[in-house]
């Protein structure tokens, strides 16, 4: 089907569109409170009615964690932070741009001066235009839009400013279920992957402290485990236990890898951001020990204790207060070693012999002299098959959320702007065909 496309000011657009800004759209719209009668710290409650800010709001949705509460005759008062069903908010102030559907969780709740409510009394379809907000044409006129230097904002007058495009209704509802469609697949998928993490944290519980097949167990420095386990110190179990060089690495824009604290999460080298040093450096930094696939990588600071496996063919180096440990594969399974790491009492023991108060750490002694659990080879090899695999299956339903994030973000670029119009089209069979 050929498209005819008109020139705009937010770029080429099927000639049926519209285009019109949030004020000529007579949208129900208004910020929240910053009056004398803004709350103060000392009048937020324990329980009673959700008062948003702009960190209650994570993709595309409005969450509870850190959320604030204030009286209903304080909520009386507030008038004009009121919530209503099928508001969109939209952060105007620190971090802009950030798109939230108002639930019926929160209807009649209550807003900070953050954030700004949109309505579209039903003159635009809502969720079409949520999901226009969050575009990347949308997202550009934000940055241009707002005000400040030290602290940015977006008044509502210029928000007012902002231009959108306007499919005829029916396909503006069917953009929004397909947008709609591909988020519940997403939210399936983190459910299925929160699920399967406390799984393996409940299993990991019961493997660290009973093993597998064992009756008779005993109490240790740390805690109870199978009796015929030892607990001997990191440096016996490691043929070499290294700190990294205690000076900053000079980073260049290609070259070496160098691994920070912040690259290792929950057992998995990731290197976003990633750093590079010089092939000289690299050397002179290495010269301790260079590290080798299936080394271990372990923060001793900020966080302590995060570790993983150092992966095949990418030659690193250590970053400031990394260390590496290489295994004596003859006493226990490398993989092993980097689970028994998280596990719940060594991660106690951790906290119990680490240094500082803001920040912890630990010192290079503290960690060579860790205490490991360590049962037989062979059920060390089977403990670690079983969190491996468990391991395999996050990693497989993370892939399918981030095609599926891909997915949703070359629907964005297609079907709001027009490039791909939508007649009648069947958001499962995309899913489908990921």
């Amino acid at each position: 089907m050929k498209i005819n496309f008109r020139k705009t000011p937010i770029g080429y657009l099927p000639v049926d569109w519209k285009i019109q800004t949030i004020k000529e759209s007579e949208f129900d719209i208004s910020d929240g409170n910053y009056s004398s009668k803004y709350p103060k710290s000392t009048d937020f409650v324990s329980h009673g009615i959700p008062f948003i800010r702009a960190n209650n709001l994570n993709n595309g949705r409005i969450v509870w964690n850190d959320m604030r509460f204030i009286s209903q005759a304080q909520h009386a008062d507030l008038r004009k932070g009121h919530l209503k069903a099928n508001d969109i908010l939209v952060t105007t102030r620190g971090e802009i741009g950030q798109v939230a559907l108002v639930d019926n969780d929160f209807v009649d709740c209550n807003i900070n001066a953050q954030l700004v409510r949109i309505n579209t009394r039903e003159k635009v379809i809502t969720e079409f235009l949520f999901y226009y907000l969050m575009s990347s044409v949308c997202q550009k006129q934000f940055k241009s839009l707002k005000t400040g230097t030290a602290l940015m904002q977006l008044p509502v007058k210029s928000l007012n400013k902002l231009v959108f495009a306007l499919p005829p209704l029916p396909e503006q509802r069917k953009i929004a279920e397909i947008h709609s469609t591909v988020d519940e697949a997403i939210e399936k998928t983190d459910a299925i992957i929160e699920e399967t993490r406390q799984l393996k944290k409940g299993l990991m519980q019961k493997l660290f402290t009973e093993g597998i097949g064992h009756t008779r167990f005993k109490d240790t420095k740390i805690g109870r485990i199978p009796e015929e386990w030892e607990i001997p110190k990191l440096q016996i179990i490691c043929m070499n236990v290294v700190d990294c060089p205690h000076t900053s690495p000079k980073l260049v824009e290609d070259g070496y890898v160098v691994v920070k604290n912040f690259n290792i999460r929950d057992g998995r080298l990731v290197l976003q951001p990633k750093f590079y040093t010089s092939e000289e450096e690299y050397y002179e930094r290495t010269s301790r020990l260079k590290p080798q696939a299936g080394d271990v990588l372990f923060s001793r600071e900020a966080p302590i204790g995060e570790a993983c496996l150092v992966p095949p063919d990418l030659p690193l180096s250590l970053g400031q207060r990394m260390m590496l440990f290489r295994v004596n594969t003859t006493l226990m399974d490398k993989r092993f070693l980097v689970y028994s790491l998280y596990a719940r009492a060594v991660r106690n023991y951790m906290l119990a012999i680490s240094h500082g108060v803001t920040v912890k750490h630990l010192n290079v002694a503290d960690v060579r002299k860790l205490l490991i659990p360590k049962p037989s080879l062979q059920e060390q090899i089977q403990i670690a098959n079983i969190l491996e695999e468990i391991d395999g299956k996050i990693d497989n339903e993370v892939a399918y959320k981030e095609e599926l994030e891909l997915l949703k973000k070359g629907l964005m670029q297609v079907l709001l702007t027009g490039k791909v119009r939508v007649k009648i089209a069947d958001a499962e069979e995309m899913i489908h065909e990921v």
